[in-house]
């Protein structure tokens, strides 16, 4: 539908929508965010506008049809401007010449710094305030219906003003928080014409055959590689031709399988599954940028009827404000990967997998191709339930591992044995789940799915649980060298040396099998040890090279032996059993303490 189809009534002849619309334009605001492409420009006469804003009844029928191209409603750059909490807005089409008899209402004057179109806010920069926590909202109930896109310039415009230490707090309509949390750029038709017009936009037809494109083949991507490309001719793409030279050797047998790092590939693809980082920033706020790109790279190679599948772990809302935009093109949804590396039962194919569509048509056709390749599959009713899913999933072993490792650290106190009570809990054989204490968590999901609910929701158990659970290594790690060194002042015959102790760290990669460092609780045990003024800190971890953390000396293997770890170390600290270690050297020491976690 082109804009030159919205023209039947004129400006003078809009009606007048009153506050009893207010269902309506709710509706055509939600319109908006599937995908209403909304345009500002300098018509050569003002609209007319009225203290209540106005909206001709065609244009409300007209967003309340399908959209394949999106309509295209075009408006007056000065009446776009309203207050928050407006309900409407007077639309013309730039088409119409207002006649010399018509009656104009001038606008009220409008501030040079509120005069903007929507391309002029930087999408990425408001969010990246926002998933910072520059930008806060707080839900509230309210009666009116509030325009969206206003509200984000508005929002938007506070936020650039702010210093760079302030926090902008925003109250809003509860169930429109998510929205403005994780806003989408609204673009025209001839935008989303110019950007695809690098690649043949030949609709997909429903006997073609399927091509699906994994999008990063980390840890994650790698495992949906495989799954599919048992089935399904397959493209691995990822930037990093490293990465693809180092997985290669593992798919030299799947005869349907491509890895590539030219993004042209990615035209020959009919369903995309983008499985890329979304980790933290230093600060714990939330890092969506390669979810963005390769979302962008993805809008712009795939043909109209593909299908779009987010597997990485999102805000809930993400899916909807991210893909939306494209619904009326792509087939969109949210499936949350479940893989767990190292893990070799259940495979990736015999995990249940949850899958959501942003519209019935979407889900349909994401279950035809994963039912294929999964043996079991869970539709839910929409893609903010399969976000909550997975982050309701991790935030769960967040808490009781926090948990746990405070009645650990209780049972020390009394002089208990942690793991004997753990054992004994468990014979009761309902309502009961074993965790194990340790000295943290780690990896990809589990330390970071929290600070994803944390956008949008007040959450104080997890939050707190979280944040003691992060604070514990370095916690741990001044306990041990504090209580070392006062053992040795008390317990020397001769003048205690109070020097700096020398420690060694063993076991750095995430958990047991595993040389990923994301996020390691032993990682981050030997940067507290750094930051306590530790001499001569070094780690052994047989599976961790020493490119991957070059700030601290790496052991080798040749040199882990009793007699000689003796020597060289006051501290031994094991944080995590890692697989390939020799714990009989262990048993042999003297004069160090070796401390388990």
């Amino acid at each position: 539908m082109s804009p030159s189809a919205i023209h039947s009534t004129r400006p003078s002849q809009v009606e007048e929508v009153e506050l009893e619309l207010q269902h309506e334009v709710q509706n055509l605001a939600e319109h908006l965010e599937k995908g209403v492409a909304v345009t500002n420009v300098n018509a050569q006469k003002p609209v007319k506008r009225r203290t209540t804003f106005s909206i001709a009844p065609e244009h409300m029928k007209l967003a309340q049809q399908s959209f394949r191209p999106p309509v295209t409603v075009v408006t007056d750059k000065k009446s776009f401007l309203g207050d928050i909490q407006a309900d409407s807005y007077v639309r013309r089409d730039s088409a119409i010449d207002l006649d010399d008899d018509d009656e104009v209402l001038t606008p009220p004057p409008v501030k040079a710094d509120t005069d903007y179109t929507p391309h002029e806010i930087n999408a990425k920069d408001y969010m990246d305030k926002v998933l910072r926590g520059k930008i806060k909202f707080s839900p509230v109930k309210k009666r009116e219906p509030l325009h969206m896109q206003d509200v984000r310039r508005r929002v938007a415009e506070k936020a650039a003003k702010m210093p760079d230490d302030g926090v902008l707090v925003v109250k809003t309509n509860t169930d429109q928080v998510a929205s403005l949390v994780l806003p989408q750029e609204l673009k025209t038709v001839a935008d989303r014409d110019n950007d695809q017009a690098q690649v043949p936009r030949i609709e997909i037809t429903r006997d073609e055959d399927v091509v699906v494109c994994i999008i990063g083949v980390g840890y994650v991507g790698k495992e949906l590689l495989e799954g599919f490309g048992r089935v399904f001719t397959s493209i691995g793409f990822d930037v990093s031709q490293n990465r693809l030279d180092f997985i290669a050797p593992e798919f030299a047998d799947f005869e349907k399988v491509t890895l590539t790092s030219d993004v042209a590939q990615l035209a020959k693809g009919t369903h995309y599954l983008i499985a890329v980082p979304t980790n933290l920033h230093k600060d714990h706020s939330v890092n969506a940028t390669h979810l963005l790109s390769a979302i962008s790279m993805v809008a712009t190679y795939a043909r109209p009827g593909a299908t779009v599948v987010i597997e990485s772990s999102v805000s809930v809302g993400m899916t909807r404000a991210f893909l939306s935009q494209y619904a009326g093109t792509l087939k969109c949804g949210m499936s949350p990967e479940r893989v767990d590396p190292g893990r070799a039962s259940p495979t990736l194919i015999e995990i249940p997998k949850v899958i959501s569509g942003l519209d019935q048509e979407s889900l349909v056709a994401i279950h035809d191709v994963y039912s294929k390749v999964f043996q079991k599959v869970v539709p839910v009713s929409k893609p903010e339930v399969a976000e909550m899913t997975k982050l309701y999933e991790n935030c769960y072993r967040m808490v009781n591992i926090a948990y746990v490792n405070e009645i650990a650290d209780a049972c020390k106190k009394h002089g208990i044995e942690a793991n004997e009570v753990i054992d004994a809990a468990a014979t009761k054989p309902f309502g009961f789940q074993p965790f194990r204490p340790g000295l943290g968590v780690g990896g990809h999901c589990i330390p970071v799915n929290p600070y994803y609910l944390f956008v949008n929701n007040e959450l104080p158990v997890l939050e707190f649980a979280s944040t003691r659970m992060w604070a514990r290594p370095a916690r741990l790690a001044q306990d041990l060298y504090n209580d070392t060194l006062a053992a040795r002042k008390a317990f020397s015959s001769e003048k205690a040396d109070d020097g700096p102790l020398r420690v060694l760290v063993i076991g750095v990669g995430f958990k047991p099998g595993q040389n990923v460092i994301s996020c390691s609780p032993g990682l981050a045990y030997a940067q507290a040890m750094n930051d306590i003024g530790s001499k001569d800190l070094s780690f052994y971890d047989p599976l961790v090279p020493q490119s991957d953390v070059p700030w601290m000396r790496r052991l080798k293997q040749q040199e882990f032996t009793s007699e000689q770890l003796s020597r060289s170390f006051d501290i031994i600290a094991v944080c995590m059993k890692q697989t390939g270690v020799d714990w009989t050297q262990l048993e042999r020491l003297e004069g160090c303490v070796v401390k388990y976690y």
